[in-house]
This record gives C-alpha cells, structure tokens and sequence, in this order.
C-alpha cells in the first residue's frame, strides 16, 4: 500500500493510507500522489501533530493557494496557519516539494507556502 497525499492539507501528514481499489475523485491535479519516503522514523508523525489546528476547509485553501488556484486566504485559515507556526508550515512545504510527480512546481511550493505564512502574519498583525 503506497502512501498517497489525499485530499487536504491536513490528511497529508497522515497520507491516508488508501487501498488502490478505492479510486480518488478530484479536481484537483495534485491530489492521489505518492510522498517520499519519511526521511527519518516518525518524521510524518511529527509532521501530523504540527498540522492538528488546520481544518480540512483551511488545508484545501492552501493547497489552492500554493497552487495558483487562490490569491488569498480567509482569516481564518490565516488564523490556523499561524497558530500551526512557521517550522511546521516549512516543514510540509519541503515535503510537498519532494513528490516526484510536482518537478515543475517543487521550487514554488516551498515559496508559495513561505509566502502565505508571511502574508497571513501582516494579515493578522493589520487587523
């Protein structure tokens, strides 16, 4: 059974373990792609708890927002991102940069993730 990245952000880190029978249907193009192996043991647990305060609403704006499919996140995704931290949101960008299938996109999946982060946090301190 393959590891796969699913349908959010937040059942990334867990990659639901999904048996190939069930299909996958999605609009989405980066959905049903396998992840790279855990660099080191419990690296996706870790990556897991890091992600816990991320609904699934505010993981699938992200991923929409990293790529290109949005320009903004609501305040309340914003709100989740940096309650997750800026370790953590690097640590899944650099994750989600790794799938063999994103090479087009793997240099801007890192900075489009840092930039939400860092968007999100004037968002915040403005309001």
């Amino acid at each position: 059974m393959a590891m796969l990245l699913v349908c959010t952000l937040t059942q990334a880190a867990t990659c639901l373990k999904l048996d190939s029978k069930q299909g996958i249907t999605h609009k989405y193009f980066w959905l049903g792609y396998e992840l790279p192996p855990e660099p080191h043991a419990g690296y996706y647990g870790s990556l897991q708890y890091c992600i816990r305060v991320v609904t699934d609403k505010c993981g699938q704006e992200m991923l929409d927002y990293i790529f290109y499919a949005r320009t903004d996140l609501s305040n309340e995704c914003c709100h989740q991102l940096i309650k997750m931290g800026k370790v953590c949101n690097e640590k899944l960008a650099n994750t989600l940069s790794q799938i063999k299938e994103f090479p087009r996109w793997s240099g801007h999946i890192y900075d489009r993730s840092v930039q939400a982060y860092d968007k999100c946090l004037k968002k915040l301190e403005s309001n």
